[in-house]
């Protein structure tokens, strides 16, 4: 009976009269719609009002300090790959943290850093993104 599906002038016509490759069509059709229409959820992070990267660890391998500090040019959350549109109210870099505050709760599911145009060996290597709702405790 199934050489009937590759030995036809209409294989596809063919294959999909066997109910058991609708049934198996049916499947993958349910499974790809599944991924598309979750991926929005699966990969929403948070809706913060501050966002801080911080470096644990260095290019150069020194410990991070005021003479010793990360050099980052910019950095900040991602919607869908976008750059957030909307201007941070808030900035503030220290030897070690980088911190964005917003208005109002952003909604991200990523996010950027670049590193400056200095010296490459402080660039970060090691490094956590936390993030705020009111700028004092981070998770």
């Amino acid at each position: 009976d199934s050489d009937s599906v590759f030995f036809s002038s209409t294989p596809l016509l063919a294959a999909a009269s066997k109910p058991r490759n609708l049934v198996l069509v049916l499947l993958v059709g349910a499974y790809l719609w599944y991924s598309v229409y979750s991926q929005g959820t699966r990969t929403h992070l948070h809706a913060a009002k501050f966002f801080k990267f911080r470096a644990t660890k260095l290019r150069n391998g020194e410990p991070l300090s005021a003479e010793n500090p990360m050099r980052i040019g910019t950095f900040g959350p991602l919607w869908h790959g976008c750059v957030i549109s909307s201007y941070p109210s808030f900035q503030n870099q220290s030897y070690s943290e980088f911190i964005l505050g917003f208005d109002e709760a952003v909604n991200m599911n990523g996010w950027y850093f670049r590193t400056s145009s200095a010296d490459p060996s402080t660039d970060p290597i090691s490094f956590v993104l936390e993030v705020s709702q009111d700028g004092l405790k981070y998770e």
